[in-house]
């Protein structure tokens, strides 16, 4: 019979630096698309009209940032103390910098409601499903947010991890 094991007392481990994996050889196949001249007339008119969907939404969201920047609430919230994460202070900050998005229309949801009055105004509505404008107007939210957070980097010398998330437009 073996014996009961007495509980063991917690330690403290040292955290462990994970090491980076090394990188596997990757393959790529390229196949030919093999389409009869209709289908390629298709495929040519559906990437022009996601083209310029997307170059006119990508335009209005840079002229909504531009907006946004000269606002006197933008930089009353840029003046604040960042403070902590979670503290008072950053939360005031946030809030701020959420009003002022909110005011000027540069959300996900006003971006994506942009993006779908221009495919219904023109052609372009012909050609573009609803779920594919969607899709792109919260891609170029978020690389007019991108911008946003490079420029931050440029003028306060540091980038932090913070600035990386997706999804959400975090203004700093």
């Amino acid at each position: 019979m073996s014996k009961p094991r007495a509980p063991r007392a917690k330690s403290v481990k040292a955290k462990k630096r994970k090491t980076p994996k090394e990188k596997q050889p990757t393959f790529v196949l390229e196949l030919p698309l093999v389409a009869n001249p209709h289908e390629s007339r298709v495929l040519a008119v559906r990437f022009e009209a996601g083209r310029q969907l997307y170059n006119a939404v990508l335009g209005e969201a840079l002229r909504r940032l531009g907006l946004m920047k000269q606002s006197r609430a933008w930089q009353a919230a840029r003046k604040m103390p960042k403070g902590t994460p979670g503290s008072p202070e950053q939360k005031a900050r946030a809030a701020g910098f959420s009003l002022v998005s909110k005011t000027i229309g540069f959300t996900d949801y006003d971006l994506q409601a942009y993006a779908t009055q221009c495919k219904n105004a023109c052609w372009i509505g012909d050609h573009a499903g609803e779920s594919g404008v969607r899709c792109g107007a919260s891609c170029e939210g978020r690389a007019v947010a991108r911008q946003l957070w490079h420029s931050c980097q440029r003028q306060s010398g540091s980038f932090s991890k913070r600035c990386r998330s997706g999804g959400r437009f975090r203004m700093l």
